[in-house]
C-alpha cells in the first residue's frame, strides 16, 4: 500500500511537471505572439503616420502653389509691361539708374 500511494506521488509528480512544461511552452507562444502583433502594429502606425505626412505634405505644396500664383502673375504683368516700354523710354530709365549709382558710389 505504501508503494502504491509512492507511485501515486510520482504520478502526480510527472503530471505536475508535465502540466508546468506545458505552460511555460503556452507562455513562451503567447509572449512571442504579443511581440509579432506589436511588430505589426508598429509597423502600420508607422506606415499610417508616412502616408499622413505625405498628404499634408502635398497639401501644403498645393496651397503654397495657389497661393503664389498671383504673385508670379503680377511679376509676369510687370515684365511684359517693361517689355512693352519703347526703347527711348527703357534706355533713359536705365541711364537714370545708372547715374544714380554712381552718384552715389562714385566712379569706380
Amino acid at each position: 500500500m505504501a508503494i502504491e500511494i509512492v507511485n501515486e506521488i510520482k504520478n502526480a509528480e510527472t503530471k505536475a511537471e508535465d502540466i508546468i512544461k506545458s505552460a511555460n511552452l503556452i507562455s513562451k507562444e503567447m509572449i512571442n505572439n504579443a511581440m509579432i502583433s506589436g511588430q505589426e502594429q508598429y509597423n502600420e502606425i508607422i506606415k499610417q503616420s508616412k502616408l499622413e505626412a505625405k498628404k499634408a505634405i502635398e497639401k501644403a505644396a498645393a496651397e503654397a502653389l495657389k497661393d503664389s500664383e498671383p504673385i508670379s502673375l503680377s511679376g509676369i504683368n510687370e515684365i511684359n509691361i517693361i517689355n512693352n516700354l519703347d526703347q527711348n523710354k527703357r534706355g533713359s530709365a536705365v541711364k537714370l539708374i545708372i547715374e544714380r549709382i554712381v552718384n552715389i558710389h562714385g566712379n569706380s
